[in-house]
Formats: C-alpha cells, sequence, structure tokens
C-alpha cells in the first residue's frame, strides 16, 4: 500500500467507552500508534491477540509506539477491550470510515470492516505499515476462523519484530 495522508479522516471521530469521542489530533497528530482490528466473531484467537499487545504494551512504548488502539465496526467489542486490557484504547467505526480509507477500492466494506484482520501503524497521520491478513469476498466462516487463519502476520510478535529492524 502506498503511504498515505490520513486527510480524508480529519472529520472523523471515533467512539470509544461510555460514547466518548475521540477526534483525528488527539489520535494521529504527532503521534506514533498502532491501531489492530478485533473483527466478529469474538474468540480465544481474538483474546490472543488482544493480549499480545497488552502484554507488550510497556515494550511498543519503548520502542516509540505512542499509544496502542483496538478497532472493530461493532461497539460490542469495546467492552470486551476494556475488560482485557486497561492499556489498550478500543474504537468503534460503526461508519467504518477507516477500512473505507486504507481499502477504498473494496467491493464490500460491510464484510471488509466485520471480518478483515489488520494491523497498521500509523506515524503522524500518515501509514507507515499495513499488515494485513487476505479476505476473499464470501470468504466462508469456518475458513475466517481457523486457527491457521486468524491473526496470522499481524499479532503483536510480528509488529515488535518490525519495530526493532
Amino acid at each position: 500500500m502506498e503511504l498515505s495522508k490520513l486527510n480524508t479522516l480529519t472529520e472523523i471521530k471515533f467512539k470509544t467507552m461510555g460514547s466518548q469521542e475521540i477526534g483525528y489530533p488527539n489520535l494521529f497528530y504527532n503521534r506514533r500508534i498502532i491501531i489492530f482490528s478485533l473483527p466478529l466473531p469474538i474468540n480465544p484467537f481474538s483474546v490472543h491477540q488482544l493480549r499480545g499487545f497488552a502484554e507488550n504494551y510497556n515494550t511498543f512504548k519503548n520502542l516509540g509506539i505512542d499509544d496502542i488502539y483496538s478497532i472493530s465496526s461493532n461497539a460490542i467489542v469495546i467492552p470486551f477491550t476494556v475488560e482485557q486490557s486497561v492499556n489498550i484504547t478500543p474504537l468503534s467505526d460503526v461508519k467504518q470510515n477507516f477500512v473505507k480509507f486504507l481499502k477504498p477500492d473494496s467491493p464490500n466494506f460491510d464484510e471488509l470492516a466485520r471480518l478483515w484482520q489488520y494491523s497498521v501503524i500509523v506515524n503522524n497521520g500518515t501509514v507507515e505499515k499495513l499488515f494485513s491478513n487476505p479476505l476473499k469476498s464470501n470468504m466462508p466462516l469456518h475458513v475466517y476462523c481457523n486457527r491457521l487463519y486468524q491473526y496470522r502476520s499481524i499479532d503483536a510478535e510480528t509488529i515488535l519484530s518490525y519495530l526493532q529492524k
């Protein structure tokens, strides 16, 4: 993916716990952050993904990451994230604006926002690196939920490896 400015997101506000809103300046401006998706269905692999980032939070901070966020198109994931980690801030992108930015040519944003697994490093509003698992249109749920597919190469260890280079 070509590095792009997140200018299309400057007016977007994401929902956090308690329906608080966080906007572009607080999220992206002069900050290097990680955002990783937690698509539905929530399962043990989702828990492992979330805990991997939470357990390595201080290491990420030492490597120049200002904050870590999980993102989902479904607000039900917010309390799940808060329950699993105090360090990870959950974001709700019900209108799929972030996914639309990352994959503007997608034929099906609903499916992409609901199922796509990715982690992205954003540096001062610029996508520095996008890690993602491919999502094919009409992918069977049993393939998507397979332990060999879920969160493959987009986990905390992969991001740490990238940052330590």
